[in-house]
């Protein structure tokens, strides 16, 4: 296993730079999906490779924003294989943790798209502090640990989809019932074994579209009410709320 304190993962929000134009003089910058993606995936694959961490064990989780050739970055603190995040570090600075902050406060419901990210990022690093810090809190959860979890969210970050609601507050549910979630998703697939308690899997896109096409073959996928009972009848009791999210994402054109 490696060693704690020198575990490193990195999350990058590039522009790239793109020509356009004939006469070749003119760039236009676009956010960089591709490296987004495959950055999000390599900490997927090290939450599966690490089941066994627990709250005790720490991981920093780089953050760099900008351009690739000169960009930002913070360092995002967090624990365990589920990745709870407790703070930040700025530099060779010390690290300013997030006391109290949770998800049940009231706040701005701001949008969850590349470039708001930055915004944030940028007000976090001027600050240097926790204390008037919640909006970057929630920003830093999401993009370090919610949109790793969750497939469907970076979906809807890295296309800021016209088709879907993309304000933070819009997905609350969706952050408060992921373990739910993650476990109702594998008695409708029949997977054999439960969630450990230790390790709760990602929720993929491949799952979710595997969900909706065994839905659709024998039941009216343009009827919610359909979608919610065909949940019901395999978890008793779950949400119709967070269903409802998911239905929506799965019939609009962002996967």
């Amino acid at each position: 296993m490696c060693n704690v304190s020198n575990q490193e993962l990195i999350l990058r929000l590039y522009d790239v730079k793109k020509k356009k134009g004939g006469d070749g003089n003119r760039d236009s910058s676009i956010f960089d999906n591709k490296q987004l993606h495959e950055d999000l995936m390599a900490i997927r694959l090290w939450r599966l490779e690490h089941k066994n961490y627990t709250l005790d064990n720490k991981v920093d989780i780089k953050v760099y924003w900008g351009k690739s050739d000169s960009s930002k970055n913070i360092t995002v603190l967090a624990y365990g294989n589920q990745l709870w995040i407790k703070g930040f570090q700025v530099g060779g600075g010390k690290p300013v943790y997030f006391d109290n902050l949770n998800y049940e406060r009231d706040t701005k419901t701001f949008s969850l798209n590349p470039y708001e990210a930055w915004k944030y990022l940028d007000t976090l690093v001027e600050k240097n502090d926790a204390k008037s810090s919640r909006e970057e809190y929630l920003m830093c959860t999401f993009l370090t640990s919610e949109m790793v979890r969750n497939e469907m969210l970076e979906c809807i970050f890295l296309n800021c989809p016209k088709t879907m609601k993309e304000r933070w507050v819009d997905y609350k549910l969706i952050y408060q019932n992921w373990k739910s979630t993650a476990n109702a998703i594998d008695k409708l697939l029949k997977k054999e074994q439960e969630i450990p308690s230790n390790y709760i899997e990602t929720i993929t896109k491949e799952n979710l579209e595997q969900i909706w096409s065994d839905f659709s073959k024998n039941n009216d996928k343009d009827n919610p009410e359909c979608w919610r009972q065909y949940w019901e009848n395999s978890v008793r009791g779950f949400s119709p709320q967070v269903l409802d999210i998911y239905y929506n994402f799965l019939q609009s054109d962002v996967k």
